[in-house]
C-alpha cells in the first residue's frame, strides 16, 4: 500500500479506516476459528488484527514501510502469519477463504488465481469498475461466473485513506458448482499456451485420447491464427463460438 505523496501510488491499494467495513466484513466472512484465511494488502493491518480474533490468517503486504506495525500485531497473535512479498507468486491452495481489502490494479489477476486455487469463498473490497465487470456480459464476467457474487453494500470513497477515484463494494463470494460446459470453458480460458493446446488438453483431462482431441478441435472450424493465439487473450465472443461448436458436436 502506499501514500499519495509517493510518485510512483497509485497500485490501486487503498487503506480502509472505516471500522464499521471493517466489523461488517468480519460477519459476511462468518469465520470460524479453524478457517485458514488469506488476506492480500494487509497494510498497517486494521482488518488483520480483526482477522486474527477470528481464526487462522496469512496476510501479504510488499510495502516495508509497515513492517514494524505488522510485526507488532504479529507478534500479538499465534495464529497470525505475515509474508512480505507478492501474494499472486505464492500457492493459495487449500485457504478456506480470501477476506480483504484487494489493491485495485490487480482485481483481475486475484480473482483469476482464486478461481485456479479453487478458493471456496472470498469477501472482498473491490472498485466499483471492476463491481460492473463482475456482472457484465465479458471474459471476466464469464470467469467470475464460477461465484455466486452477492454485493453487501457501497463503501464511499472517505472510507479510506487516501480516499480511491470512485466508490467501493463490499462483495461475498461463494464458489458454485458448474456444469460440464462451464467447467470445461474455465480450464481452456485459463489454460497455459495457444488455444489450441489448451483445448486439447481440456479434452485429454476428460477421457478424450489425442487423436479424438484434434478431431473435435478441427470439426470446430477455428482458423489456424486464432488456434494458435495464447488461450489467455481469448474474447468473449471466441470463449462463445468454441462452446456453440462443442454443442454441436455434442461433445458432453
Amino acid at each position: 500500500m502506499e501514500h499519495n505523496e509517493n510518485p510512483d501510488f497509485d497500485k490501486g491499494q487503498h487503506m480502509l479506516a472505516d471500522v464499521r467495513i471493517i466489523n461488517r466484513e468480519i460477519e459476511v466472512a462468518g469465520l470460524k476459528k479453524d478457517d485458514k484465511v488469506l488476506e492480500i494488502g494487509a497494510g498497517q493491518g486494521a482488518l488483520t488484527e480483526a482477522l486474527a480474533g477470528k481464526c487462522n490468517v496469512v496476510a501479504f503486504e510488499q510495502d516495508s514501510r509497515f513492517k514494524e506495525r505488522l510485526s507488532a500485531i504479529e507478534k500479538r497473535n499465534d495464529n497470525l502469519k505475515i509474508i512480505y512479498g507478492d501474494a499472486l507468486s505464492y500457492s493459495w491452495m487449500g485457504y478456506d477463504k480470501i477476506v480483504s481489502n484487494i489493491p485495485y490494479l490487480l482485481s483481475e489477476s486475484i480473482l483469476i488465481k482464486a478461481v485456479k486455487s479453487e478458493v471456496p469463498e472470498m469477501v472482498l473490497i473491490v472498485g466499483e469498475k471492476f463491481k460492473e465487470k463482475l456482472f457484465s456480459d465479458s471474459k471476466i464476467g464469464y470467469i467470475a461466473g464460477r461465484y455466486e457474487i452477492h454485493p453487501v453494500c457501497a463503501v464511499k470513497r472517505e472510507s479510506f485513506i487516501p480516499p480511491p477515484r470512485t466508490q467501493s463494494w463490499l462483495l461475498h463470494f461463494k464458489r458454485r458448482k458448474v456444469d460440464k460446459m462451464e467447467g470445461f470453458m474455465l480450464e481452456v480460458i485459463l489454460g497455459k499456451g495457444k488455444v489450441k493446446n489448451s483445448i486439447i488438453r481440456a479434452l485429454l483431462n476428460r477421457g478424450k485420447t489425442k487423436r479424438q482431441a484434434k478431431e473435435i478441435v478441427a470439426a470446430i472450424g477455428l482458423t489456424e491464427a486464432v488456434l494458435n493465439k495464447p488461450a489467455v487473450k481469448m474474447t468473449l465472443a471466441l470463449i462463445k463460438r468454441i462452446e456453440n461448436g462443442l454443442e454441436d458436436l455434442k461433445v458432453f
